[in-house]
């Protein structure tokens, strides 16, 4: 019998009542065929997210004819992403797990999300500060100063001295080696393999 279908059971008892008079009795059972859960799917195994971008994921459960198809979402981290009838909104960097879950059955099937900061592009860098005295025997420090300050996109830092006989330079901290001037430069890639 197809599921969804209610079937009516008709069955008949003969005997005979507490006189001995015999008797007939007759009643009707409804019996609804349903079919279970197999299975649900994401329409997305993965998925990456800037802060603040929404995204929508399918679920489809299995087979086309299952009896009940009600699912649940949930978000293993609401305050990366939070997940409302496959709805999802990017809170915050970081990961989640996305999970939709069958009431019958309690199947599952889950979306791997991964959350990265908007990208901000780098306009210009500059040192701080412009110019550095450093005493032989000691050391000095250079900083990066991004413009915009929220830059986000560099993907390599170089620093080189003009003259390592006067001073070396890493990661922007200098080593003067004997008395004289050079100069410092950082060069700063980002995403774009722009310099």
């Amino acid at each position: 019998t197809p599921a969804g279908v209610v079937v009516n059971i008709t069955y008949t008892f003969n005997g005979f009542d507490k006189d001995g008079v015999k008797k007939t009795v007759t009643d009707v059972c409804a019996v609804t065929v349903i079919q279970p859960v197999e299975s649900v799917e994401i329409s997305q195994p993965s998925l990456n997210l800037f802060v603040g971008n929404d995204a929508t994921l399918t679920a489809t459960v299995k087979p086309e004819n299952a009896s009940n198809k009600t699912i649940t979402w949930t978000s293993s981290n609401e305050s990366v992403v939070s997940v409302v009838d496959g709805k999802l909104l990017a809170k915050a960097v970081g990961v989640a797990t996305i999970t939709v879950t069958t009431q019958d059955g309690n199947k599952t099937a889950t979306c791997g999300i991964s959350v990265a900061a908007v990208p901000v592009p780098i306009k210009g860098i500059s040192l701080n500060p412009t110019s550095l005295t450093v005493e032989m025997g000691k050391t000095g420090a250079f900083a990066i100063v991004y413009d915009p300050v929220d830059a986000n996109t560099q993907t390599k830092i170089e620093w080189s001295s003009a003259n390592v006989n006067i001073a070396n330079v890493t990661n922007g901290t200098v080593t003067p080696v004997a008395v004289g001037s050079t100069e410092i430069t950082v060069t700063v890639t980002d995403k774009d393999n722009t310099t």
